[in-house]
Order: C-alpha cells, then sequence, then structure tokens
C-alpha cells in the first residue's frame, strides 16, 4: 500500500490570512450593527469565557494545575455572565466610573474618606444608568463596536487591494494619521445603525430594562381572573 508523506509544517500565505482577517472584521462589524442586541449577550460571553481562561492561566501556578483554574474561571465568568449580563456590563462601567473620581479627587489634594465617597458617587451615577438604560447602552455599544470593526476591516482590504502591507494599519493607529477620517466614518456607520437598532427593537425602556413595546403588549395582555 503506497504511504503519501504528508508536510511537517502547515504554510499559510500571508495574504489569505490578511484577507480573511479584513473580511472578518467587515462581516462581525455589520452583523453587530444590525443585529447588535440579539448577538450581544452571546458574544459578551464568549468573550468572559475567553477572559476567563486567560486568568486561569495566570492564577494557574497558585493551585498546581493551569487546566482547573482555566476550566474553573472560565466556566464561572461565562455563566455568569450568561444569566447576570445586565450586571456584568454595568459593573466595569461602574468600577471605572469609581477609579476616574477617585483619582481626580486625589489629585485634587482629598482626604481618602472624600476620596471613598467620591469614587462611590461615581460609580453609582455611572453603574446605574447603565442598570436601568441597559437595551440602550448595549444597542449604542454595539453601533460604536460594529463601526470600528467594519472601518478597520475596510481599511485592511483597501491596503491589500493596493498591494501594501496589512501592518500599516498599525502604523497609522501608533501616529493617528487618519484618526479624524476613521472618527467621521465611525459615525457615519453607527448613528444610523443605532437609530435602526431602536426602531427594530425597541425605543423606550421601562424601569424592568425591557422595550416600550414588551412593556405595553405586557400590559395589555388579558388577565386571569383568580378562582
Amino acid at each position: 500500500m503506497p504511504q503519501v508523506d504528508l508536510p511537517r509544517q502547515l504554510v499559510i500565505p500571508l495574504e489569505a490570512l490578511a484577507t480573511f482577517w479584513a473580511l472578518a472584521n467587515v462581516v462581525l462589524g455589520f452583523i453587530y450593527l444590525l443585529y447588535g442586541l440579539k448577538v450581544f449577550r452571546v458574544m459578551t460571553t464568549i468573550t468572559a469565557v475567553l477572559w476567563g481562561a486567560a486568568l486561569g492561566v495566570m492564577f494557574g501556578d497558585y493551585i498546581d494545575s493551569i487546566i482547573v483554574a482555566v476550566v474553573f474561571c472560565g466556566t464561572g465568568l461565562g455563566v455568569a455572565t450568561w444569566f447576570y449580563t445586565r450586571w456584568m456590563i454595568a459593573l466595569p462601567f461602574g468600577l471605572g466610573a469609581a477609579a476616574i473620581a477617585w483619582l481626580t479627587a486625589k489629585l485634587n489634594g482629598a482626604n481618602p474618606l472624600a476620596c471613598f465617597f467620591i469614587a462611590m458617587a461615581g460609580a453609582v451615577g455611572v453603574g446605574g444608568p447603565v442598570l436601568i438604560f441597559y437595551r440602550t447602552v448595549v444597542m449604542g455599544l454595539t453601533c460604536i463596536q460594529g463601526a470600528v470593526l467594519v472601518v478597520i476591516g475596510t481599511a485592511g482590504g483597501i491596503l491589500l487591494i493596493r498591494g501594501k502591507p496589512i501592518s500599516l494599519l498599525l502604523v497609522d493607529f501608533q501616529t493617528g494619521t487618519h484618526l479624524i477620517l476613521g472618527s467621521v466614518c465611525v459615525l457615519l456607520l453607527a448613528i444610523p445603525a443605532f437609530y435602526y437598532q431602536q426602531l427594530r427593537y425597541g425605543v423606550m425602556e421601562g424601569s424592568s430594562g425591557e422595550s416600550f413595546g414588551e412593556t405595553v403588549a405586557k400590559e395589555s395582555a388579558p388577565k386571569k381572573k383568580a378562582a
């Protein structure tokens, strides 16, 4: 029976990887722009699992088992994000606002107790609205993320068409050569997509975070009489 010698290394052209990367950015960006509210929970959970796995790699040495730490941290953070997405989104916003408020108060000469209360006020002032207007915040985030992905993927595609290395994107990021043009393109994509998602998924929100249409549907539904 003839034997087939398989190559020891799989060689993939760099141009093919760059093309796939640019195309994937554009496709994923349009998914975020058009269906951001629907895919946000899934994508956020996947991201949380990856971050949890990375934390497991970092802290796995403390329990002498990186695999157990990766599985435990990835699963725990993923489950928490899936079932408590609203809180897992509001928490980073609140912590970030608290950190900025603490540093600002400290730089202005406030004492530690005052810094603590200012940080708490910043956390509540930013995290609270995120909880209340969760859907609107998610629409805004996904529109911005999607627009950035589309712009980056399109810029990469233009470089590939012109026969230039994709690494020029990194140079542009570092020097800010096309920062204004890129920002305008992001806004031109994000603003219409935001209004599109509002029309598609609902504009107003109740205190429970449900869309206005869902709240009206529940209130107008016939109620069962107690026996």
